[in-house]
């Protein structure tokens, strides 16, 4: 590290007056270069996206409201128990839209797997068939990123 620091110091010793300010100037157009390519223009474009996709977030957020407001006012109550198991699952994926795989388990139990969803439809359809339904949630695995969430789940009645 010495010997580095040594021979910068004698290189810029070596420079004449006007070929340091040249070096300086150069030097500084590059800082400026780098910051605005490595930390300004990302958070720029960070902030963008984040502008484009408030408005979508914010109607998620309406619909979520909304429909907990519904099924308070609805009680909360089981609508579709005495039907089949598979029929009452079928009916929420297919009340939201929900596309998913369906296995049937022992003990009249359901696994349901599906992908590509988005955070609201998500927690509608596992409100759904909780409250909605009267169904009991033996495990739910909600994972990925907005807009490409995986969600698995047991249910049961």
């Amino acid at each position: 590290m010495n010997a580095l620091k040594q021979t910068l110091l004698t290189f810029w010793q070596a420079r004449d007056t006007r070929e340091r300010q040249m070096l300086i100037a150069c030097a500084l157009v590059l800082l400026v270069a780098f910051a605005y390519g490595v930390l300004w223009q990302p958070l720029a474009n960070a902030q963008d996206k984040l502008k484009r996709q408030l408005p979508q977030q914010q109607r998620n957020l309406i619909e979520l409201q909304q429909g907990i407001a519904l099924l308070k006012t609805q009680g909360g109550g089981s609508q579709n128990n005495d039907g089949d198991l598979r029929s009452t699952v079928q009916a929420q994926l297919d009340r939201y839209g929900i596309k998913a795989d369906l296995q049937a388990l022992p003990q009249e139990k359901l696994k349901l797997a599906a992908g590509q969803l988005d955070g609201a439809k998500a927690l509608q359809l596992i409100t759904a068939l909780e409250r909605g339904a009267g169904l009991r949630l033996e495990e739910t695995r909600l994972a990925g990123v907005a807009g490409q969430l995986q969600l698995s789940m047991i249910v049961g009645r």
